[in-house]
């Protein structure tokens, strides 16, 4: 079920939250790898549903990716932040995670690196 299927169910007949979070804990378990976009509170918040809800969640991120140049090649919850770039050059067969606010910017640039859906 795609999010846009979800979000034309009657509000009564459809808990939103449950089902995004069922689906992506599950498609994250499938997947066993993902790059977080986002080092900042965001990217933190969801770093940390991932430890909490998925058994050796920590583990299946690699690493954070950021626009901020200040931040590349710090570390954020002991993973690196890197460049776009470099990340997706690196890391190839991972679930990228938007993690931060500017999803639709995000997007438009994954898909300019090649990263598709």
């Amino acid at each position: 079920m795609k999010l846009e299927d979800i979000l034309e169910m009657p509000r009564s007949s459809c808990p939103v939250k449950e089902i995004v979070k069922a689906q992506f804990m599950d498609r994250l378990a499938k997947q066993k790898r993902a790059v977080l976009f986002g080092a900042g509170s965001g990217g933190i918040r969801v770093y940390e549903f991932i430890q909490k809800n998925i058994p050796g969640g920590g583990n299946l991120v690699k690493c954070f990716v950021d626009n901020n140049p200040r931040k590349h090649y710090t570390e954020l919850a002991d993973k690196r932040i890197l460049p776009p770039h470099e990340v997706f050059a690196e890391y190839d067969e991972e679930l990228v995670v938007i993690s931060c606010g500017e999803g639709d910017e995000i997007i438009q640039q994954l898909a300019e690196l090649g990263i598709p859906e």
